[in-house]
C-alpha cells in the first residue's frame, strides 16, 4: 500500500514500511525547522567535527567549542522563548 508522496504503508495503512526512514520525522518539521536542522548539521561537519576527533585523538577536551556552540545560538534550542532558548522542538 502506498501512502502521501509514495510512502510505504502497511496493509492496514497504520504504519511506514520505509526501514530507512520509520518515524517520517522530516515530514514534521516546518521549514524554519528544516533550515535550523540543515544549518547546525553543516557546522557539525565542517567546523565541529574536525576539532572533536582531534581532541579525542589527544585525549583532551576544548572548552572554546561550547563558547563558539553558545555564540552562535545552538545550544539551548529546545527552550522556551521565555528562557531566552529558540523554542523549537527535540527533532529539529
Amino acid at each position: 500500500m502506498e501512502g502521501p508522496n509514495g510512502i510505504g504503508l502497511s496493509p492496514d495503512g497504520a504504519r511506514c514500511t520505509c526501514p530507512s526512514r520509520p518515524l517520517l520525522l522530516d515530514q514534521q518539521l516546518t521549514d524554519e525547522e528544516r533550515m535550523v536542522r540543515d544549518s547546525e548539521s553543516r557546522y557539525a561537519q565542517e567546523r565541529l567535527q574536525p576539532r572533536i576527533l582531534e581532541a579525542f585523538r589527544n585525549e583532551t577536551a576544548d572548552p572554546s567549542i561550547f563558547r563558539e556552540m553558545g555564540g552562535l545560538g545552538l545550544l539551548g534550542t529546545s527552550f522556551p522563548a521565555e528562557y531566552d532558548g529558540a523554542g523549537f522542538n527535540y527533532v529539529c
